[in-house]
Parts: structure tokens; C-alpha cells; sequence
């Protein structure tokens, strides 16, 4: 292989990184304030379900049952 064929496909690679990451950008740019408040409420609510889950005995599923629905209600009842 040529030094100049390795410099096109060096080339080609980094052109192609590139447009992944753009459309990549793109396609969560539409969701970034979504996924922000998510984060959010999950570093919010993470001291309460640890306590949540000590009262339950450790069943994190339960656990996280329950604030999913505490949630929801706080939410979208009113």
C-alpha cells in the first residue's frame, strides 16, 4: 500500500468520525432538555431512594417501583 493511499483512508476515516458524531449531535440535540431534567431528578431523588431501599430491606426493585409512581403522581395527577 501507497503512503498516499494510507493518507487517503486516514483521511476518509476522520471524515466519516466526523459526520457520525455531527448526525449523533443532531439526533439527541431534539431530546437535551429531556434527558437534562432526567438527570436532575435522578441525582435529586437518589438520597431518598436509598433510604427508600434500606427500609425495604434492599429491594431495589421495589424501591425503584415506588418512586417511579411517587413520581408519577407528584407529576401528572395534578
Amino acid at each position: 500500500m501507497s503512503e498516499r493511499s494510507k493518507q487517503v483512508e486516514q483521511i476518509a476515516g476522520v471524515v466519516i468520525l466526523g459526520l457520525l458524531t455531527v448526525g449523533s449531535i443532531m439526533i439527541v440535540l431534539p431530546f437535551l432538555s429531556a434527558i437534562l431534567w432526567a438527570m436532575v431528578f435522578a441525582v435529586t431523588i437518589w438520597p431518598f431512594f436509598i433510604r427508600v431501599e434500606k427500609i425495604l430491606g434492599g429491594r431495589t426493585s421495589l424501591a425503584a417501583a415506588i418512586l417511579t409512581l411517587l413520581l408519577f403522581v407528584i407529576f401528572f395527577l395534578p
